[in-house]
């Protein structure tokens, strides 16, 4: 199966650009942590589609994002672009994910 896994889905530029560009894959998965930007990429409109509003790390956790919903947003409150409102948000383990869901 063709797949696309898309981190930081922010609101859904990447997946805009695969689904208009045709690359005919059979399921993407968008990850994208602030509330308001994964609602955006649900409301695209493609049963391959699966948006999962959690980012990915080293570790289940919660973190902070400053500057929630900019393209310079960032888990480190003095990044110099992520300014604005910070959103608590949910982390998943990467490698587990990836062990769990996918294989070789």
């Amino acid at each position: 199966m063709k797949t696309c896994i898309d981190v930081g889905g922010h609101v859904g530029e990447t997946v805009e650009a695969i689904l208009d560009h045709g690359y005919e894959f059979e399921k993407i998965y968008s990850f994208e942590a602030v509330r308001s930007c994964a609602e955006a990429i649900r409301e695209i409109n493609d049963r391959r589609l699966v948006a999962i509003e959690a980012g990915l790390s080293n570790s289940d956790r919660e973190a902070m994002i400053f500057g929630a919903g900019s393209v310079g947003a960032s888990i480190y409150q003095n990044h110099p672009h992520a300014t604005g409102c910070a959103e608590r948000c949910r982390f998943l383990n990467s490698t587990k994910r990836f062990r769990e869901n996918v294989s070789t």
